[in-house]
């Protein structure tokens, strides 16, 4: 059989058949061959030409060919071919063997292929240390994939001690020589000064270098610069556009970064539908954070029909595979008892997970149930443990719960000081409880000396971020002039906007207003309505009002039974 060699000495295109133009350079004289006369790098040549047209079967029988003349590039094509399963069963061991012969002739391509089998286990035992010998003298020699290898196990501590500056160092090398993902770790370090002087605009230069490289991470990591303006001017655009060539590629993270800008309409039309499809196309790749978004837009019918129970499944997946964010939401729907059937025990079970897993919110509703003997037997100083770990986080809700258990000497002993800094914490870190309560602190003197006019200054605070109890506590402070002007106006507006929220005392409060013409005109009508609202709740004061009320015939007509009732509850 004939075979034709492109005469360009430069380019070494191999054809079973003459061409009439060679399709990597363009000539027009061919050489033919017998199959003597073919070199190993003729069958290589075939070799890859067979592997970009998906003929797995020839590309075998290329580089076996190859392979047979010992050459090295041939040993380790056809390596690959063992490792992979390409043309045939995969077999690791085999594929090892080759690599080791290939690296036997000094081929820094197949000692680099040996030293990530043994990094991963691949065919042999893993062995760091012969890994690290693998990759220190590939990036020795000057190949850069060696160099990107022996940086990720600086940076893993895989087999020597971890060294961010020896990690960046070699990142740098196969950067340089236009290693892709080199480009994109070397961007990583540079953006967040990782064993190497943070430069953010050196950063966005490595990543587009890398993304210019169709390199997916580099891509996604561009996008993320555009979206958040690191190093670049900010541009949703210019991000979207990112994302979606590194989603192209079936970039998991890019999937989900687009979907998210699906979403909520940023640099793109907002199209629930598309966001679902992308954040189920990083589930089906098992993406923990694609499983968790795909979940919630289950649960939420965001995309698509809502279905609690499929919410369930893919936050099961992803708990299964360690993700806190799923066991969180798994166990969440645990406890509330939709999408799977209502167990406190499951709920408590996947708390926990999550807990362990040092997510705030899971260690907060764990500690929520152990307080409460929710699915778990109560154990106030486990609560208290576990409310701790999440305020170490800096955790607003962990934080004021840290606070409120020195408050009221939850798991731990009542410590007024201590609960006044606990309180402070959770507010400055965004807690619109805190807020209240450490204005609670500040009206009673309790833990700080007294100060009306700090109370008044927390709740307003808590209250414009629509903290009820906030709302309720200013308008206490306008009633009764303490911290602020004295104005009955100002009071029933915050009884208002506290009682709109469900807030029973803020009822009974601007129920009576009603009832005395306080801020407002006198509407008894109106004060039985919000007596009433807050009777219904089972408000003691709001019952006792109704009872009041019936008793005497105020706002509503004189009823001795409907008097006894209300004060009988």
């Amino acid at each position: 059989m004939d075979y034709y060699r492109c005469e360009n000495p430069d380019c070494g295109f191999v054809a079973e058949e003459e061409p009439d133009v060679c399709p990597r350079c363009g000539g027009t004289f061919f050489a033919a061959l017998t199959e003597d006369e073919m070199t190993a790098s003729d069958w290589v040549s075939m070799g890859n030409q067979a592997v970009d047209e998906k003929r797995e079967t020839d590309a075998l029988a290329c580089y076996q060919r190859a392979a047979a003349l010992n050459d090295p590039l041939g040993l380790t094509n056809l390596g690959w071919c063992l490792e992979a399963g390409v043309g045939v069963p995969a077999d690791p061991k085999q594929a090892v063997m080759l690599y080791a012969q290939a690296a036997e002739q000094e081929y820094m391509p197949a000692l680099t292929n040996l030293g990530y089998c043994y990094t991963y286990g691949i065919g042999v035992e893993t062995d760091y240390d012969k890994a690290l010998k693998c990759f220190q003298k590939g990036a020795e020699q000057g190949f850069p994939r060696a160099q990107f290898l022996l940086a990720e196990a600086y940076r893993r501590g895989s087999g020597v001690e971890p060294d961010e500056a020896e990690a960046a160092k070699w990142y740098q090398s196969a950067a340089w020589l236009g290693y892709p993902g080199a480009q994109t770790e070397l961007g990583r370090c540079l953006e967040f000064g990782t064993g190497i002087q943070a430069d953010l605009e050196q950063a966005v230069k490595w990543y587009l270098a890398a993304a210019e490289n169709d390199n997916a991470p580099g891509q996604c990591c561009l996008g993320f610069c555009y979206e958040s303006g690191r190093g670049v001017e900010q541009s949703w655009e210019e991000a979207v556009r990112w994302y979606r060539k590194a989603a192209g590629r079936n970039y998991p993270r890019a999937m989900c970064n687009l979907a998210w800008c699906y979403e909520y309409g940023k640099g793109v039309e907002q199209d629930y539908g598309k966001a679902a499809e992308l954040y189920r196309a990083a589930a089906d790749r098992e993406y923990p954070r694609g499983l968790l978004c795909i979940g919630l837009c289950y649960e939420r019918g965001r995309g698509v029909p809502m279905d609690k129970a499929a919410a369930a499944e893919w936050y099961r997946k992803g708990a299964e595979m360690e993700d806190e964010d799923c066991a969180c939401c798994l166990g969440y729907l645990y406890e509330i008892g939709e999408g799977v059937e209502q167990s406190w025990e499951e709920a408590v079970a996947w708390y926990r997970r999550a807990a362990d897993l040092d997510l705030p919110r899971g260690q907060c509703n764990l500690a929520w149930c152990l307080e409460n003997g929710r699915g778990v037997e109560q154990d106030l100083a486990e609560a208290f443990r576990w409310y701790q770990r999440a305020a170490d986080q800096g955790d607003p809700r962990g934080l004021f719960s840290v606070a409120r258990a020195y408050d009221y000497g939850r798991g731990v002993e009542q410590n007024a000081e201590e609960a006044v800094k606990w309180y402070l914490a959770a507010a400055e870190a965004g807690s619109t409880p805190a807020m209240c309560d450490l204005g609670v602190c500040y009206e009673r003197g309790e833990g700080v000396e007294q100060d009306f006019a700090k109370a008044a200054e927390l709740y307003r605070k808590a209250a414009e971020a629509g903290n009820a109890p906030g709302q309720c506590n200013l308008g206490y402070l306008y009633e009764i002039g303490q911290g602020v002007e004295q104005s009955w106006k100002e009071a029933v507006s915050w009884y208002g906007a506290a009682a709109q929220q469900g807030l029973t005392r803020a009822m009974c409060n601007l129920g009576w207003c009603y009832e005395y013409g306080k801020g407002v005109e006198r509407n008894l009508a109106r004060a039985v309505h919000w007596y009433h609202k807050a009777a219904e709740k089972e408000d003691p004061r709001g019952m006792f009002c109704m009872g009041v009320c019936c008793k005497r015939g105020i706002g509503v007509e004189q009823e001795w039974e409907a008097a006894v009732h209300w004060y009988r509850k």
